[in-house]
């Protein structure tokens, strides 16, 4: 017995993302791109864009099971390669920018030059 006609709206209703939090996750995504492209810091200089990978790229993300759940989307990073960096230091230099940002609601806002956290200096340094 084949159930097309159910496992396709048991798809729809219950397993894809919804619009709504479709659209959210691209507002989201938009403002950390926004947010590395105008980032006075090295990572903002190389920046190419965020490319959307996996289930986010196949459109096939779940949908949270409760109302407090998190999405699950990974995009990748596309940065232009430095001379003299090796991959620590893309990791390195990303989490100090993400560090030092402060959320808001329409995206992210960028500190003042050169101004990283304590918490932030202390990882770096170990």
């Amino acid at each position: 017995m084949k159930l097309i006609k159910q496992h396709d709206a048991f798809l729809k209703d219950v397993v894809n993302l919804r619009a709504a939090h479709l659209s959210q996750l691209e507002d989201r995504v938009a403002a950390v791109s926004r947010f590395i492209d105008r980032v006075d810091h090295p990572i903002g200089k190389h920046f190419n864009e965020l490319i959307p990978q996996g289930s986010y790229a196949q459109r096939t993300i779940i949908n949270p099971v409760g109302d407090r759940d998190e999405l699950d989307a990974d995009v990748l990073l596309d940065l232009d390669e430095v001379d003299g960096w090796v991959a620590a230091d893309y990791v390195t230099e990303l989490y100090k920018a993400f560090g030092s940002a402060v959320a808001v609601a329409d995206g992210f806002l960028a500190p003042p030059k050169g101004a990283v956290p304590a918490g932030v200096r202390s990882h770096l340094s170990r």
